[in-house]
């Protein structure tokens, strides 16, 4: 299993709010969208934002690949 990535997250949330959103008026659901693009992606900030702190929360026993040091040095023979 991978690891969660929030940028991906949010991304897909907003695009699939907007394509629901597009849907829901066409269909005549939303008669005054003034409100729900703005409420979408306050939602889906909130929920990236979520998934940030809980992913913080379960890597912090692990070790950050970028930082860690790595020998490239060979060994004797």
């Amino acid at each position: 299993m991978h690891s969660l990535n929030v940028t991906h997250l949010v991304v897909g949330l907003v695009l699939l709010g907007i394509s629901g959103l597009w849907a829901a008026d066409q269909a005549g659901w939303i008669t005054d969208s003034t409100y729900v693009l703005p409420v979408l992606l306050v939602g889906a900030g909130v929920i990236g934002l979520i998934a940030f702190a809980l992913r913080g929360v379960s890597n912090r026993g692990a070790t950050d690949p970028a930082t860690s040091t790595v020998s490239t040095e060979e060994s004797p023979s």
